[in-house]
């Protein structure tokens, strides 16, 4: 397993379809390349998006069989409130 701080803060989210071993089992199953994305500003923690993309052998973009929804995970920016009276 690698344990790097991207990989470590996706593990986090408990979705199995970030863990290493299901990027694996898709990549032999279906023969689609997994690829980490991490789009962030520099500089900076929020807003990001992290996710896996999996590419076929064309290089296209394509959903493995077996997966539910895609595995990205948006986190926003954080906001602050003021309570109104």
């Amino acid at each position: 397993m690698i344990y790097d701080k991207f990989n470590l803060d996706l593990m986090k989210t408990r979705s199995a379809l970030f863990l290493d071993g299901w990027l694996k089992f898709n990549e032999e199953k279906w023969g689609c390349k997994p690829e980490r994305v991490l789009y962030q500003i520099p500089g900076k923690d929020l807003p990001k998006l992290e996710g896996v993309f999996y590419l076929n052998k064309k290089g296209h973009v394509v959903m493995p069989l077996r997966d539910p929804f895609s595995t990205n995970r948006t986190l926003p920016v954080k906001r602050f409130y003021i309570e109104r009276n």
